[in-house]
């Protein structure tokens, strides 16, 4: 057991991407016991009762396919921190992941999300579709991410950046200060070219802000993501 234990400390500690140091995360997890804790549903960290209900809900409303009830439940009852989903204590458990039954309830409606905007029913038209989908952005909200200040620790930001860019999950929404504000201020610092390159050279000074500001606009992306001239 400690061998396996440190066999997977030693990968997460010299992982070099996200899946090896999430795989190695997520055995470690299992070996010392912790998916025991995110298979029980019941904590006082959160209304796990509520997120279980809506959870059934969500589900019973798709199967039977009632759209309307399905647009109306998700509308006065999708919120960003329902039944205290987002506090902090029950991501600090486990090294990947938390409760199952938030995740399942977070991946359910994704899913039926994504139905809904692929739906096409004469109760839930276009103009339907289109101000239901602001309204639960309104409450609903979205992920921003804050990079403060640090001087050169702005390196590790970099990576950061770098990492959610190559997972997909880079929010649209970025701030930052400091040598961090260069990763924040140009759509291109998501580029691994410009996080490899540029933004590094930017925090050691290797870049004037002037230089930087037009190597930017002499790049551009496709709609692919990819950088071009």
């Amino acid at each position: 057991m400690n061998a396996m234990v440190k066999t997977a400390q030693e990968t997460m500690l010299h992982a070099v991407d996200y899946k090896t140091w999430r795989d190695a995360a997520a055995e470690l997890d299992r070996i010392e016991g912790l998916d025991e804790w995110k298979h029980e549903e019941a904590s006082d960290d959160y209304d796990w009762r509520l997120i279980r209900s809506r959870l059934r809900q969500i589900r019973q409303l798709r199967q039977d396919g009632q759209i309307v009830k399905l647009v109306h439940h998700l509308r006065q009852g999708l919120h960003w921190n329902l039944g205290n989903i987002g506090n902090a204590d029950l991501y600090r458990h486990t090294r990947i992941g938390t409760k199952k039954l938030i995740e399942n309830y977070v991946a359910e409606v994704c899913d039926t999300l994504e139905m809904l905007a692929e739906t096409e029913a004469p109760e839930f038209g276009l103009a339907e579709k289109l101000k239901f989908f602001h309204d639960v952005a309104l409450s609903y909200g979205r992920s921003a991410l804050m990079l403060s200040g640090g001087a050169t620790l702005g390196l590790f930001h970099v990576g950061v950046v770098r990492a959610l860019y190559r997972e997909g999950v880079l929010p649209t929404v970025m701030s930052g200060s400091l040598a961090n504000g260069w990763e924040s201020h140009s759509g291109i610092a998501v580029q691994s070219f410009v996080a490899d390159f540029a933004l590094g050279a930017v925090c050691f000074g290797l870049y004037s802000s002037r230089n930087f500001e037009r190597f930017s606009k002499n790049w551009r992306r496709t709609s692919d993501g990819e950088l071009t001239r």
